[in-house]
């Protein structure tokens, strides 16, 4: 989708941005597994060329062990429920507040929610921040304000 592409190349421009203040070397590889299944390793994490990985990954926890196997390696953005792979992840419940927040300030006391799959825990959480705000409102929290849409790879209702 063109709008994560956009948000991986800004958050790979100030990596790169901070390697190179720090005096290292920011290599891009995009690693789109296909229908048959996952490609081979980038060459640079097959020969060991590089000696640690941020990976930004949709999810695919195989994916991401295969990717992060014995090398120093941090998740950004992505989520991951294996906790012994660190991660750097945004504060998307903070974000639902700040929005809640805004739309209260405007006069809005039926507010709806539109989420993805509930079979990952980063959905999970979103629409748990969005259930706990509305009821610290005592905002109106009905089932049809809701619409989670039922499998990652399931199109969006218009």
């Amino acid at each position: 989708h063109p709008s994560v592409e956009a948000i991986n190349e800004e958050i790979f421009k100030g990596v790169r941005h901070v390697a190179l203040a720090h005096g290292l070397e920011a290599v891009l590889d995009l690693y789109h597994p296909g229908p048959n299944g996952p490609p081979p390793l980038p060459r640079m994490l097959s020969d060991d060329s590089v000696d640690g990985v941020l990976v930004r990954s949709g999810g695919d926890l195989g994916l991401i062990q295969r990717l992060c196997h014995q090398r120093k390696a941090i998740l950004v953005g992505g989520v991951c429920e294996d906790p012994t792979l660190p991660q750097v992840l945004e504060d998307n419940a903070a974000g639902i507040r700040m929005a809640i927040d805004y739309l209260a300030e405007l006069g809005h006391r039926v507010i709806g929610f539109v989420g993805g799959p509930q079979d990952r825990w980063f959905n999970r959480l979103c629409l748990a921040s969005y259930r706990g705000e509305l009821e610290r409102r005592g905002f109106p929290a009905e089932g049809s304000l809701v619409k989670v849409h039922p499998s990652a790879t399931a199109s969006p209702e218009r």
